[in-house]
Order: C-alpha cells, then structure tokens, then sequence
C-alpha cells in the first residue's frame, strides 16, 4: 500500500487530506475501498470541499479543527492507481493511492531440500517453506501417497517437514498438490513435482512400476 499526498494549495488555508485502502490488498474480484480523512487545521472555515476520485464526488464543509471521513467503493478495477483531489475556490490539494492487486493468492514453494538420490527402502526429511503475502486459509498438502498435512491458516512464511522414504517416490518424482482457500472462501490449488533419483529398486517392484506406466 502506497499513498503519496501532493500539497498544492495556493493561499494560506490549510487542510490535511489523507487518503489509504481499507485492506492491505485486494483481489482483482473484490470492489477495494479507500477511505479518506480530511481535517481543517487552519484558521477558516472551509467551504463547499469537493472531494473526488475520478467522476465520484462529495461536498462538504469543515468547521476549524473538524475532521470528516470520505469513502470511495471502486468497480471493475484494471488499474492500481488512483488521484483524489479535493479543492474549492481557495484550495486545491491531491493524494494519489496505489493499490495493491492480486488476482489469486501469491503461494510459492520455496527452499526445497531433496537429496539427489535416495535408496529406495532409505528414509529422508522433506523440507521447503511455503510463502504467502496474502492470507492461505484450508490449506491441504498431498505429497505422493503420504500422510495429508492440514493447515488452517498462515501468512508470509510456513515450514513444512515431513518423514518420506524411497518406497514413497518410485515413480521418480515428488509430487506436491496444494489445495486451499483464500480469506473470502475462494478455493484454488497448485500442482508442482521435482524429479529425484530412487536407487536399489527391488525387482518385483520394478515390474509393477513397468505395468502401471502402460495404463
């Protein structure tokens, strides 16, 4: 979130106009809402303020030393940046908010620590961080065929440890899905594999392996 206020007013009247999102960020799908605090710090009243972002506009009037609160709603959002002017016949002052749009959750694996190779009856730790600026909530991890890990929410950074073996990975890869929710409900996934080395793969087990890469 960035609001950036440009001071131009042209005579000695002064307000302060302070304008930040509701929310830390928004999805593209959302209406973001900004709102506005004005305050009269000078000596005279301020008269017929229009208050506007683009077309939408309010008046006001601030008594010395009043503080009035303004909020807009935005529709159909397809940029991140936005001007709020509000001026009279004595004043003329501008602060520009940039927003800060995600379309879906910004979920990564990141740090991923696998062994080059593994024996095929060996087992390992499997570690990597899942990193999120937005809030994941409902999280369900699938890795293969192991045990599903359940997380009910987190932000920024999650570690994730679990106990896997060379029996678990013998189609030479690890296979993560991620299935989770978003802080209004909304429901994604994501589906990444890495390719590891399974050594000493006993015979009868190749065999199977060979069968099922034919269906």
């Amino acid at each position: 979130l960035l609001a950036i206020t440009l001071w131009t007013t042209r005579t000695s009247i002064d307000l302060q106009l302070n304008c930040n999102t509701v929310k830390l960020y928004y999805y593209t799908y959302e209406n973001p809402e900004i709102k506005c605090n004005l305050k009269n710090t000078g000596n005279t009243i301020l008269k017929d303020l229009n208050i506007c972002l683009e077309e939408n506009c309010s008046k006001l009037d601030l008594r010395i030393g009043q503080e009035r609160e303004v909020n807009f709603v935005l529709n159909e959002v397809d940029q991140n940046r936005f001007l709020i002017n509000t001026k009279n016949s004595d004043i003329d002052l501008n602060n520009i908010v940039i927003l800060k749009l995600f379309e879906e959750p910004d979920l990564k694996i990141t740090n991923l620590e696998i062994p080059q190779e593994i024996s095929y009856k060996e087992n390992f730790e499997l570690t990597f961080d899942l990193n999120s600026e937005t809030l994941i909530k409902d999280l369900n991890i699938k890795i293969n065929n192991l045990d599903l890990i359940k997380i009910d929410e987190f932000q920024n950074t999650e570690k994730i440890k679990i106990q896997a073996s060379g029996k678990d990975l013998t189609n030479g890869k690890i296979q993560i899905n991620l299935n989770y929710k978003d802080e209004n409900g909304k429901s994604y996934s994501k589906y990444q594999e890495y390719p590891i080395k399974i050594i000493n793969i006993p015979l009868f087990k190749k065999i199977i392996i060979f069968f099922r890469s034919l269906f």
